[in-house]
């Protein structure tokens, strides 16, 4: 008997058989893990490099506007009600990487509470046909009413809802592994709380993206980081009289029925 021969038989067989497809699969399975593992890393470290230098820009008649907002809901609708707002740059001043807020949109089809806003899916579309032409919509905002300021696990939700599709990309380089250098590209927005007591607002920077091997959005394409708000004296002539601000208010805000 040719021992060798025999051997390479068996090895012959061995790799056309089923068996050692189905390792190969899983081997090949292993390593993309492994990579995407390597890729992940360096993603949130080049994240969080980027967000040592980030702060959120305000003109100061867009931050009085918003203040001015939240006050006159309570004024209006007579108790202390959240409001939902969209945080807008125009398409003019806009720059790559630009987040400055220079106007806000009061949502359409709201409904609020003292300790809630809800903004249907067509209440968010229509908001969004009507700035898009003029605008960027750079965040999301709301007014905790008279309560605290602070991000609720309900407000993690609405944000991102009102901006899964909004905000800007941001293209990181990912070069961990030089011969397969690729680029992920990262949205952000921005989300602001205020309430109706002129506290001082707190401000995050939202993050979207998909981690490598995540095949459906679920939380982990989500993250959320305090951030600084810098108010720059930068004048557009955005409108922010009493009368039409209250006409708006009026128009898209609704006290819900609980």
């Amino acid at each position: 008997m040719n021992t060798r021969t025999d051997d390479k038989k068996r090895l012959d067989a061995y790799l056309a058989s089923d068996e050692y497809k189905q390792h190969r699969v899983e081997q090949d399975e292993r390593n993309k893990r492994l990579i995407f593992n390597f890729y992940n890393y360096q993603l949130k470290d080049k994240i969080k490099e980027m967000l040592e230098h980030d702060k959120l820009k305000f003109t100061r008649e867009a931050f009085e506007k918003t203040r001015s907002i939240c006050s006159r809901v309570r004024s209006i609708l007579g108790l202390d009600y959240e409001v939902s707002l969209y945080l807008l740059n125009t398409k003019e001043k806009h720059e790559p990487e630009d987040l400055v807020v220079r106007d806000v949109y009061i949502n359409k089809g709201q409904t609020v509470g003292d300790a809630d806003v809800y903004v249907p899916s067509l209440g968010v579309f229509e908001s969004c046909q009507d700035v898009k032409q003029d605008h960027y919509i750079v965040g999301w905002a709301h007014s905790h009413g008279s309560l605290p300021i602070f991000h609720s696990g309900i407000d993690d939700l609405n944000m991102q809802m009102m901006t899964l599709y909004q905000g800007l990309d941001r293209d990181i380089e990912l070069d961990l592994i030089p011969e397969a250098a690729i680029t992920r590209s990262v949205k952000i927005s921005y989300s602001v709380v205020f309430n109706a007591e002129n506290d001082d607002e707190i401000a995050y920077l939202s993050l979207f993206y998909r981690p490598f091997g995540v095949k459906k959005i679920n939380n982990d394409c989500f993250s959320l980081h305090d951030i600084d708000i810098e108010i720059i004296d930068e004048v557009n002539g955005i409108i922010n009289d009493q009368d039409n601000i209250d006409k708006q208010i009026r128009d898209r805000v609704s006290p819900n029925k609980r």
